[in-house]
């Protein structure tokens, strides 16, 4: 049981990758709450965990609002005491679209999910592993960040400010006296229900960004992104 006593905090677990996270962490003995904007998919998460055996509260957030990611942090803290482990995969998809055809809106929509989502976790979350000196901070990023495919190019464009992102977090931590962790996933494609068509296929993969480590750990598809316990 690697994650005994530990706390995780997952965004996105409505579904996909995060709700295989949420489920995978809560089998090693994690106590998982269980994020996402859909209350009924975040829900069904949480009986999944609970019809195993194991610990996890829903709750409903919009990633893209600070309040909601320190919400996120709060209860999780109130409840259980701790902040072990905070896993920013909250994402959306861009369907394959020529430059020309891509309005503002959806624009904005990515790069609120996807890039400020991650920032306004590590505003709450990080201080509360700085101050503990312990603490894993995940991130889902995607291969799309270093391959970007035809007619997803603002989807690829926040996946690459995402990885630098974390680049920049690890600097950030690095010099403290036991500092927390952080990790960037990339997968290359995983099943999920908005998983656009013709981008389907190929291998996912987990890769530590900013690592001095070059080691790809894989994973099956029917796999969770692994987790290291703190």
């Amino acid at each position: 049981m690697r994650l005994r006593d530990k706390v995780a905090i997952v965004t996105g677990a409505g579904s996909g990758i995060g709700a295989a996270a949420a489920v995978a962490m809560a089998a090693e003995s994690a106590r998982v709450l269980v994020a996402d904007v859909n209350e009924a998919g975040a829900k069904t998460t949480v009986q999944r965990i609970e019809g195993a055996g194991g610990q996890a509260i829903a709750l409903t957030a919009d990633v893209t609002r600070a309040a909601d990611n320190q919400a996120l942090v709060e209860r999780a803290t109130a409840a259980w005491g701790r902040l072990d482990v905070f896993f920013a995969n909250a994402g959306v998809p861009q369907w394959k679209t020529d430059v020309e055809e891509v309005d503002e809106t959806t624009f904005d929509t990515i790069f609120d999910v996807n890039v400020k989502g991650v920032y306004l976790g590590a505003k709450y979350a990080l201080p509360v592993m700085k101050r503990a000196r312990r603490g894993v901070f995940l991130i889902t990023a995607s291969t799309a960040a270093i391959r970007p495919r035809a007619g997803g190019q603002i989807y690829a464009a926040s996946k690459g400010a995402v990885v630098t992102l974390a680049k920049a977090l690890a600097l950030e931590v690095a010099s403290r006296p036991s500092p927390p962790t952080r990790r960037c996933c990339r997968p290359s494609w995983a099943s999920r229900r908005w998983t656009p068509r013709g981008w389907r296929g190929t291998r996912r993969r987990c890769r530590s960004a900013g690592s001095t480590s070059r080691r790809t750990s894989r994973t099956p598809r029917s796999s969770s992104p692994r987790t290291r316990p703190p």
